[in-house]
C-alpha cells in the first residue's frame, strides 16, 4: 500500500468494524491545563441529521472513579441540522491541572422527533481560575460518512493529554 492511501484505508476500514469517526484525522489536541478548570464551553456543529434525543457531556478525572456528567439539553432547540450551538458548563469543584483524563459525549435518546445525531464539529475551551481561556480539543471536521451518534452509543476524541 502506497504511503498517501493509508490515511484513506484507514479511515474505510474504521467505517466497516463499525468505529465511527474513529480515524479523527482533523482532531487537534490542545494546551494541557496550567491552572484548575472552573468551567468549559463545549461547542457543537450538528450535520444533516439533527436530533431531540438527550445528549450528555461527561468529564473523567483521574481523582474520582464517577464521571461528571451535564446534560446539553436548554429551552432551545439543540441540535438542529446544520447548527452550531455552545455550551457552558461549570464544576462545583475545579479540575486540577493534570486531574482531567477525559471526556465523552454520550446519546442517551428519548428524542420525540429522532434520536440519532449526526455530529460533523466539535470544539471544547476550558475556562481557568484567572479567567484565562483555551482550547482542549478541537475537531473541525467529523467526517462519519453515514454513521451517527445513535442512540445509546457514546463518542470518544481522539487520545489527548489535558
Amino acid at each position: 500500500m502506497r504511503p498517501s492511501s493509508f490515511p484513506t484505508a484507514l479511515a474505510a476500514l474504521a467505517l466497516l468494524v463499525g468505529g465511527c469517526c474513529s480515524a479523527h484525522e482533523s482532531a487537534r489536541c490542545g494546551t494541557a491545563a496550567g491552572e484548575p478548570i472552573v468551567g468549559l464551553s463545549v461547542i457543537t456543529v450538528t450535520g444533516t441529521d439533527g436530533t431531540d434525543a438527550n445528549i450528555f457531556f461527561c468529564t473523567e478525572r483521574a481523582s474520582s472513579i464517577t464521571p461528571e456528567c451535564f446534560d446539553l439539553d436548554t429551552a432551545r432547540d439543540d441540535f438542529e441540522q446544520r447548527q452550531t450551538d455552545v455550551f457552558n458548563l461549570s464544576f462545583a469543584t475545579p479540575i486540577a491541572p493534570g486531574d482531567l483524563r477525559g471526556f465523552y459525549i454520550e446519546n442517551r435518546g428519548g428524542g420525540v422527533l429522532g434520536n440519532d445525531w449526526d455530529m460533523v464539529g466539535l470544539r471544547v475551551e476550558a475556562t481557568g481560575t484567572s479567567g484565562a481561556r483555551w482550547d482542549i480539543y478541537v475537531e473541525p471536521a467529523l467526517d462519519c460518512g453515514d454513521e451517527q451518534v445513535d442512540s445509546g452509543a457514546t463518542w470518544r476524541p481522539a487520545a489527548c493529554t489535558f
